[in-house]
């Protein structure tokens, strides 16, 4: 099938091939690329891209938002919100109080000393998860049955101010929308 020299030239390249792997391998190649996938990078500049950065954030599933979400500060955090979203501040009793809205769907938030969760780890309709967002401790809440109604975030940012993000008979895609907005929360 194959002259001579051919034959030749293809197990030559083939012992040259498993020799670079063995040296890669030899040299923790694999250990490097798990470290390159724990690196946030950074987009070109205009005009060649947009400058924003990709690549795993400081919580603890790596999420990053899009170059396209749009940042809202406060004077006591940041938020990332989707295209299409605003934040709204409505008066708060103790707490500093508002929504986050692209019209159609609302997450309600609270900040302060006296926030406290929604639904307890105790009542078995939900899921309840922990996460860290931005080195905070966080619970993740998400309906498992019918009649629970209630997706929430909840941050304990220490020395005594919470955060809740919540909302209400809310789809798998917006319960997801609602967790990834509060990743980007930062303090």
């Amino acid at each position: 099938m194959f002259s001579g020299s051919t034959a030749n030239d293809f197990k030559m390249l083939l012992i040259f091939l498993v020799g670079l792997f063995v040296v890669w391998f030899l040299f923790k190649g694999p250990e490097r690329v798990a470290q390159e996938d724990q690196k946030i990078f950074q987009e070109p500049l205009q005009p060649l891209g947009s400058g924003g950065t990709y690549g795993p954030a400081n919580n603890s599933v790596g999420f990053v938002p899009l170059v396209t979400w749009n940042k809202f500060e406060t004077d006591y955090f940041t938020v990332e919100l989707p295209p299409g979203w605003r934040m709204e501040v409505l008066s708060g009793v103790n707490t500093y109080t508002g929504i986050f809205t692209n019209g159609t769907t609302t997450f309600t938030f609270d900040y302060g000393p006296f926030v406290t969760r929604l639904t307890r780890e105790t009542d078995t309709r939900y899921t309840v998860t922990s996460e860290k967002i931005n080195g905070y401790d966080s619970i993740m809440v998400r309906p498992k049955t019918t009649d629970a109604t209630v997706t929430e975030v909840f941050i304990d940012k220490r020395g005594g101010d919470k955060l809740s993000i919540s909302g209400t008979n809310q789809s798998v895609g917006g319960q997801e929308t609602l967790f990834n907005i509060a990743r980007t929360v930062e303090f």
